[in-house]
């Protein structure tokens, strides 16, 4: 299959080209009107392109019997009319036509309800719901503590809809969750240390530094640094101490007077990106979304087999399965 990118930003004629390439085809013979299939976003677009594009068929038509060629004007204007019945709209009305055309093929029931993505929406979320266990929960949540960026309920949605779009199966999914954790391991290398050892050092590092504070330091950045470092101590003792904090003292900058007593602290804070509990973490969380999205993703599929139920993401999959089948494309 041969693919042509135009690359074009907002006013700039794609509308334009796209019109006048299928033109072009159509009006040369490379292409039979009622086998081309064109997609935009919006059923105003769509309807813009293939007016346009009878249009310039109507014009060429006109152009050719006011030469005197009225047969090839003739031909010209039935490939006008033609192009009516090409599969021209947005990309979920030209593959839910393909998929109900073809709906046997596809393996689909003709009755086939399609939900629409707040129904889908609404059947994933109970589906999750059903699949996480309460454990998972606590850990996800823990974890979440500990990474303030992760939402892991998010990342586990958004693991669904990539692996549904790319129409990866749940068995698939699940495996993509070791090379998630070999790439983890490949950019995070652990420190050999024993991992209570790094946070005493920290831990010690905090302590002296607001110890050894010189009293004449008042400037904001030594205040703001001291907060910090309480609040780092008592995350500590609680076992609770987000990465993010580690990565805030590592970059820390007193005032000047205490940037000698601070340099433990930027040492000590600076071993949390090789610290062994990070990458844990970190591995912990992409095998435990990981395994979580494809349980709900195969359980989705299941529930909406089980009700005949389909959605616009199955729908675009087995519309481009469809095309790929000579038997389809030869109609």
């Amino acid at each position: 299959m041969k693919i042509e990118l135009v690359s074009a930003s907002a006013g700039t004629g794609k509308t334009y080209t796209i019109t006048s390439d299928l033109a072009r085809r159509v009006i040369s013979g490379a292409v039979r009107p009622v086998k081309v299939l064109a997609t935009t976003f919006t059923v105003k677009a769509a309807a813009e392109l293939q007016q346009r594009a009878r249009q310039r068929l109507l014009e060429e038509s006109e152009s050719l019997r006011a030469a005197g060629d009225a047969e090839g004007a003739t031909r010209l204007r039935n490939k006008a009319r033609d192009l009516q019945a090409a599969r021209i709209g947005t990309i979920d009305s030209v593959c839910l036509g393909l998929v109900e055309d073809y709906a046997f093929e596809a393996g689909l029931s003709p009755g086939l309800r399609i939900l629409d993505s707040e129904e889908a929406e609404r059947l994933l979320g109970k589906v999750l719901g059903d699949v996480l266990s309460k454990s998972d929960i606590e850990e996800l949540d823990s974890l979440q503590r500990r990474m303030v960026d992760l939402d892991w309920r998010v990342s586990v949605l958004e693991l669904i809809e990539a692996a549904r779009s790319n129409g990866l199966t749940a068995g698939e999914l699940s495996a993509q969750a070791k090379r998630s954790v070999e790439g983890i391991r490949s950019l995070i290398k652990v420190d050999s240390s024993n991992p209570a050892d790094l946070d005493q050092g920290l831990m010690v590092a905090l302590q002296r530094f607001l110890k050894g504070v010189p009293r004449d330091d008042s400037t904001n950045k030594t205040r703001e640094l001291v907060r910090v470092a309480g609040r780092a101590i008592e995350e500590l003792r609680q076992e609770s101490f987000p990465w993010s904090l580690w990565a805030k003292l590592a970059k820390g900058e007193p005032g000047r007077k205490s940037k000698t007593v601070y340099q433990q602290v930027l040492l000590a804070a600076g071993a949390h990106a090789q610290h062994p509990r990070l990458r844990f973490d970190v591995e912990r969380a992409a095998t435990l979304c990981h395994e979580i999205a494809a349980e709900a993703l195969a359980s989705y599929q299941e529930e909406m087999a089980r009700q005949g139920l389909s959605d616009f993401t199955e729908i675009e999959l087995r519309a481009l399965d469809l095309l790929r089948r000579p038997e389809v494309e030869d109609r």
